[in-house]
């Protein structure tokens, strides 16, 4: 995925799925055409996966996963309104830093977007 197709990805399933998959480790366990989704975690077996791109409680979960994360409501300019989550990985033998950045209207689908972002350049 480019950042220009996760930049326009809306908060809601596609994006809940994703961030289960890929950065919190569930399996989708569905099992042939038409059936509904089935989702492994540590917990178990479910049928829903938390609602990580619209929900604080539930992406702060992923949030934790970060060394260094960063959360700012933009109260002037051109993103006045808006949240911009940045994460920052130390990398390589010279520690060198890597940021990853996304802009939101709500602070999960910006944390989300950023998380996308920092999996889509690894």
């Amino acid at each position: 995925m480019t950042n220009e197709e996760i930049d326009k990805m809306n908060a809601g399933p596609e994006m809940d799925q994703l961030i289960a998959e890929k950065v919190m480790g569930w399996d989708n366990c569905s099992e042939g055409y038409g059936r509904a989704p089935k989702f492994q975690h540590v917990e178990g077996l479910r049928d829903t996966i938390p609602p990580y791109s619209t929900s604080i409680s539930d992406v702060w979960e992923v949030a934790e996963k970060y060394d260094y994360f960063y959360l700012f409501r933009c109260l002037r300019g051109p993103f006045e309104g808006k949240y911009e989550c940045k994460l920052l990985f130390e990398e390589g033998p010279d520690n060198d830093k890597r940021r990853y950045y996304a802009i939101a209207e709500a602070a999960p689908l910006a944390i989300c977007r950023a998380v996308l972002r920092s999996l889509a350049q690894k």
